[in-house]
C-alpha cells in the first residue's frame, strides 16, 4: 500500500509542477513581473522533487541503520552539485569584480555569441545579442575563455542611408521630421543620435543623407526599409 501511495503523490507533484510551470510561462508573455519568476523556476522545481526525494527515504529506511549513511552521502552529494554548478559560478564573479571587467553597457563577443552587457547577477551576466535576444552567461566562463571586450562607443560602424523626400514643406521642418522618424526606430537606437543632412532640392523633392550608428548591417538595412516604407507611402 506504501508504495501505491508514493507513486500517487510522485504523479501528483508532477502533474502540478508540469501545469504550473505551463502557466507560468504562459503568463509571463502578458507580464513583466511574471517574467522575472521565470529563471526561479528550475530551483523551486529541484527543491520541491528534493523534498520528495527526502520524504521517501524517511519512509524507507528511517527504521534501518543504514540511513544515517544514505542521508550524510545524499546530502554530501548536494553539497559537491551545489560548489560545481553555483559556487564557481560566484566565486568567479567575485574575481571578473575586483578586476574591473565586464561593466554594463560594454559588449562582449565568446565565441559565435556576441552582444551588450545589459545586466550583472551574482553568478551571471545578462547580455542583449546582436539578434536581439537574451543570453545569460556564467562567470565560470566569461573567467575561463578568452572574451574579446569592447566598449559601446566603439562597437557600432555608422551607416549611410539616402532618401529621396518629396517637397511637401521647407527642407528645415523635412529634416527635423526625418530626424523624429528616425529616433523612433528602435533598430537606430544605438545611444548616438543619428545625423541627417540635405545633401540636394529641387523643386518636387529633397535628397537627404541619414547618418546612423547601428549594431550590425541587418539592423541599418531594417532602420532604411522602414523609412523608405515610410517616404513611399507619401509619394
Amino acid at each position: 500500500m506504501k508504495i501505491f501511495l508514493e507513486l500517487f503523490l510522485g504523479i501528483l507533484v508532477w502533474i502540478v509542477m508540469s501545469t504550473g510551470n505551463k502557466l507560468i510561462r504562459a503568463a509571463a508573455h502578458r507580464s513583466s513581473r511574471v517574467e522575472r519568476i521565470k529563471p526561479y523556476l528550475p530551483g523551486f522545481a529541484f527543491a520541491v522533487w528534493l523534498l520528495y526525494a527526502l520524504w521517501l527515504l524517511q519512509r524507507r529506511f528511517a527504521s534501518t541503520s543504514l540511513y544515517p549513511i544514505i542521508l550524510f552521502s545524499l546530502l554530501a552529494l548536494l553539497a559537491m552539485l551545489f560548489i560545481w554548478f553555483v559556487l564557481r559560478d560566484i566565486i568567479a564573479g567575485i574575481v571578473v569584480s575586483i578586476r574591473k571587467q565586464f561593466h554594463v553597457n560594454h559588449r562582449i563577443r565568446l565565441n559565435d555569441l556576441s552582444g551588450k552587457i545589459i545586466e550583472r547577477r551574482m553568478t551571471h551576466v545578462t547580455i542583449r545579442t546582436d539578434n536581439g535576444d537574451i543570453a545569460r552567461i556564467p562567470y565560470s566562463r566569461l573567467s575561463g575563455e578568452v572574451v574579446p571586450e569592447r566598449s559601446e562607443e566603439t562597437a557600432s560602424d555608422y551607416y549611410r542611408i539616402h532618401l529621396c523626400i518629396p517637397k511637401n514643406d521647407t527642407p528645415e521642418k523635412l529634416q527635423t521630421i526625418l530626424t523624429r522618424e528616425v529616433l523612433s526606430i528602435p533598430w537606430a537606437s544605438s545611444g548616438t543620435a543619428p545625423v541627417v543632412q540635405l545633401k540636394e532640392q529641387t523643386d518636387k523633392a529633397c535628397n537627404f543623407e541619414v547618418l546612423i550608428r547601428s549594431l550590425n548591417s541587418r539592423h541599418a538595412a531594417r532602420v532604411e526599409s522602414i523609412l523608405r516604407d515610410i517616404y513611399r507611402d507619401q509619394e
